[in-house]
């Protein structure tokens, strides 16, 4: 997982985007294609450690991993 500048995070390979905050410290994060693709896959965190992750996309990986 790498979080870039701003509201955005990679996980393999998938870009997500923060949408908002929930119960107390909880951020969600959605699939950036989400608006394109109607993709329902979603990232909920909670200073900055994962503790939730739907992974499942309906379209291919747009960003590779870097080595």
């Amino acid at each position: 997982m790498t979080s870039g500048r701003g509201h955005n995070l990679v996980i393999a390979g998938y870009k997500f985007s923060y949408q908002r905050r929930t119960a107390g410290n909880k951020l969600r994060w959605q699939c950036s294609k989400q608006s394109k693709t109607g993709c329902k896959a979603a990232v909920h965190t909670i200073g900055g450690k994962i503790v939730s992750c739907n992974n499942c996309h309906n379209h291919p990986k747009p960003y590779q991993q870097r080595v």
